[in-house]
């Protein structure tokens, strides 16, 4: 503790940010005073607000504090809803997995609903907007038939929610030029938690332009087994799932486009890849692991988002293969954005635990090809 309302309030986020919080720690920070209104809107940005919620009860965190306990419903409702939501999503993708099996189609499960189900085990902790999957760039085509076969179709959600208008061509252009995903495909639903179901199909795990070329056919030859509610679906094996959360995580954190979303300010994406590091700790190959990234050019994506894991919660990276994989990068790598978009990549001026809780909604940056 520090004595510093805010600085323990962040301090507090980050401890209850993990599927095997401190509670005792908690408590003691919660009884020296923190600023709740802030770890409310830090939670809400970096999409831990369900996982917080969940310890805040589960540790009996409320009582505590007068103004913690006043606020609870705010923090249990985020829970309940998001475990209603997801709770449709996996029956939805259910359907969708089943269109594609008797299409003969082959896909694997990605992020939100893989995560929440296998690794956080509880569908109310972690948000998710849509079901991910990754499909061979051959068979996209296919797959967007199928899915419209279930009332799925690309286009734009009206402002209502009520109305699926064509996707403008320069849109459409944008999203296969510039990104590493099929235009998004909707279908309206009566569900007042979910609204729109959106399907994303990734062609490749990484942008193109970014150097990196991660074999969708290798990984998808790579899929192993796994149960997601009553069906059984394929996904990456622990090795290019590791592969796939760190490309991922290095996208939206060094490219306009997403970080004039502020998605680089997601918490939510460390807490995900500790979590599956935790899990598959005995059946993860670390050097199959850098061979591979090696191979796909994915070595400095690999060391960025895993130091900066190391920085958040250290512990949760072994030394050895972290030090590995920096071998020959500049340490000023791990501030660098904009690589993709400009002439020259830009560099923060603050450190990454600063920049990570910046409350700022909107930063002073330039714009580029992916910001489009």
């Amino acid at each position: 503790m520090t004595g510093d309302p805010r600085a323990d309030a962040i301090t507090l986020l980050l401890t209850l940010t993990d599927t095997r919080p401190d509670v005792e720690r908690a408590e003691a920070l919660i009884r020296g005073g923190i600023d709740w209104d802030l770890l409310l809107a830090q939670a809400t940005r970096h999409r831990v607000l369900p996982l917080v919620a969940r310890n805040l009860r589960d540790g009996n965190l409320f009582t505590p504090s007068a103004y913690g306990y006043a606020t609870m419903d705010v923090y249990l409702g985020a829970y309940e809803y998001h475990r209603h939501r997801n709770e449709a999503l996996r029956d939805e993708f259910s359907t969708v997995a089943g269109a594609l099996d008797r299409a003969g189609l082959s896909f694997v499960l990605r992020k939100g609903l893989l995560l929440a189900t296998r690794y956080y085990r509880d569908l109310g902790v972690r948000p998710m907007m849509d079901i991910d999957l990754l499909v061979d760039r051959e068979s996209g085509a296919a797959v967007v038939d199928a899915l419209a076969g279930l009332g799925y179709s690309t286009g734009k959600v009206s402002d209502n929610g009520r109305v699926i208008h064509p996707l403008p061509r320069d849109e459409e252009l944008f999203w296969r030029l510039h990104t590493n995903v099929l235009p998004p495909l909707f279908r309206l639903t009566g569900d007042s938690t979910v609204r729109i179901y959106n399907v994303d199909l990734s062609r490749e795990l990484s942008l193109p332009g970014s150097g990196m070329q991660i074999s969708t056919r290798e990984v998808l030859s790579r899929a192993r087994t796994v149960t997601i509610g009553t069906v059984d679906t394929l996904a990456a094996g622990p090795e290019d799932l590791v592969l796939d959360l760190c490309a991922h995580t290095f996208k939206e954190s060094t490219t306009l486009r997403y970080l004039h979303r502020l998605k680089h300010q997601r918490l939510i994406q460390y807490s995900d890849l500790r979590e599956v590091l935790r899990a598959e700790s005995d059946t993860l190959s670390w050097d199959a692991l850098i061979r591979r990234a090696q191979g796909y050019r994915a070595t400095a994506a690999l060391y960025f988002t895993l130091s900066h894991l190391e920085a958040m919660w250290p512990g949760s990276v072994p030394a050895a293969p972290l030090a590995e994989l920096g071998v020959g990068l500049d340490p000023s790598f791990l501030d660098r954005f904009g690589a993709l978009d400009l002439d020259e990549p830009m560099t923060w001026d603050t450190d990454f635990r600063t920049r990570m809780f910046d409350q700022r909604s909107e930063l002073p940056l330039p714009r580029g090809a992916s910001a489009v």
